[in-house]
C-alpha cells in the first residue's frame, strides 16, 4: 500500500473547507489530519501535526495570507504549503512563491486533479496552474532583473534545481540522469519545465542563467 500523505487544510469559509476536506478523504492515500480557519491556525496547525502538506486559502479574514507561509515553514520545515485560492494574479503567485510556497492551485480544480497535485507536490515538483504560470511570466516580464531572476529560481521543485546545476556544469542528459538516479525521459520532462519557468527557450540559455545564479556555489 502506498505510503499515505498527510494533509492540513485551512479555509475560513466553513462550508467549503467541510466539502473539500471530504472529498480529499475518498482518496486512501490522503489524510486530513486538522483543518482551521485562520493564519494563526495554519502556524499552530503546521507546529502540532507536521503534515506532509499545507492547503492555505490564500485570503482569509480580507488579509492575504502570504506573510504566514514562511513562518508556517518554520515550525514545520517539511511541510509544502500549496496555495488554494480564487485569485490568479501575478503578483500574489510570485509573492507565494518568493516566500516558500510548493503550489499555487485554484478553487476551481477538481477534487481528483487536486488529490493528483498534492500527489506531485509531496513527491517534490512544485505545481502552477496555466493561467497562474501565465501572470508569473507577466509579472516577471515586468520586473527587475535581479528580483526575475530570484523569484524564477524559487518556482523550481528540488529536483529541477539539480537538473538546472548539472546541466549548468555542462552534464549531458544521460550524465544528468545517471547522477540523480532518474531516466533521460524525466530529465527532458524537468528540462521542458525548467525552461518554461525561466522563461528561456533551450539549455544554452538556461546553463547561462544557472552559471549566474548559482555562482560561488560547490
Amino acid at each position: 500500500m502506498s505510503e499515505v500523505t498527510t494533509v492540513v487544510f485551512v479555509d475560513d469559509h466553513a462550508i467549503f473547507r467541510a466539502g473539500l476536506a471530504q472529498a480529499l478523504a475518498a482518496s486512501d492515500r490522503i489524510s486530513v489530519v486538522a483543518q482551521g480557519g485562520s493564519p494563526a491556525d495554519a502556524i499552530e496547525l503546521a507546529s502540532r501535526h507536521r503534515p506532509d502538506i499545507l492547503l492555505l486559502d490564500l485570503w482569509m479574514q480580507r488579509a492575504s495570507s502570504v506573510g504566514h507561509i514562511r513562518s508556517i515553514l518554520e515550525v514545520s520545515p517539511g511541510t509544502k504549503v500549496v496555495i488554494l485560492t480564487a485569485s490568479e494574479e501575478g503578483q500574489d503567485v510570485v509573492a507565494a512563491m518568493s516566500e516558500g510556497a510548493a503550489g499555487f492551485v485554484t478553487k476551481e480544480t477538481s477534487p481528483d486533479d487536486l488529490i493528483a497535485i498534492i500527489n506531485d507536490v509531496q513527491n517534490g515538483e512544485t505545481y502552477l496552474s496555466s493561467q497562474s504560470l501565465a501572470g508569473w511570466l507577466t509579472t516577471l516580464n515586468n520586473a527587475s532583473k535581479a528580483d526575475a531572476d530570484r523569484v524564477s529560481i524559487s518556482a523550481l521543485s528540488e529536483q529541477e534545481r539539480a537538473v538546472l546545476r548539472a546541466i549548468a556544469k555542462g552534464s549531458s542528459n544521460g550524465e544528468v540522469a545517471e547522477h540523480l538516479g532518474i531516466s533521460t525521459a524525466t530529465v527532458k520532462y524537468h528540462l521542458g519545465r525548467i525552461f518554461v519557468k525561466l522563461g528561456v527557450r533551450n539549455r544554452v540559455e538556461a546553463a547561462v542563467f544557472a552559471r549566474s545564479m548559482f555562482e560561488g556555489e560547490t
